[in-house]
């Protein structure tokens, strides 16, 4: 009769995986996972660009807004007040239509994402 550890040595140990197959997997882990993290981080870099995007468009608008309830003439002297109080630059035209005679303001933002332009245009009701 043979002994219960003469018998065991004989058997197979069981089915495992091999150290190559482990590595191999971890690998591929590793690689997913990186992947993973890069999109998840460009994902936030679209998001940080777009909210500030938002926050130089609504800045910009209650800056136009401000400008719209200013008498024509002193449009030109409190818009470069305003402007540059806001952080943003202002372009002053004279414009002639017609019988018209007005004020074309250029106001731009620069930020991370873009400029932000925004076009006013205002006559002189005399």
């Amino acid at each position: 009769m043979r002994s219960y550890i003469h018998r065991a040595k004989r058997e197979p140990i069981g089915h495992g995986f091999t150290l190559l197959e482990v590595v191999i997997a971890v690998g591929f882990l590793s690689i997913a996972i990186t992947t993973m993290l890069k999109m998840h981080q460009v994902v936030m870099q679209q998001d940080r660009d777009e909210h500030s995007k938002l926050r130089a468009t609504m800045a910009m608008d209650n800056l136009v807004d401000s400008v719209g309830k200013i008498p024509h003439q002193d449009l030109p002297k409190k818009a470069i007040e305003l402007a540059g109080e806001a952080g943003v630059t202002v372009e002053v035209n004279g414009v002639k239509a017609e019988s018209l005679v007005g004020l074309h303001l250029t106001f731009r933002q620069e930020n991370v994402s873009g400029t932000v332009v925004r076009h006013v245009w205002s006559f002189n009701s005399e």
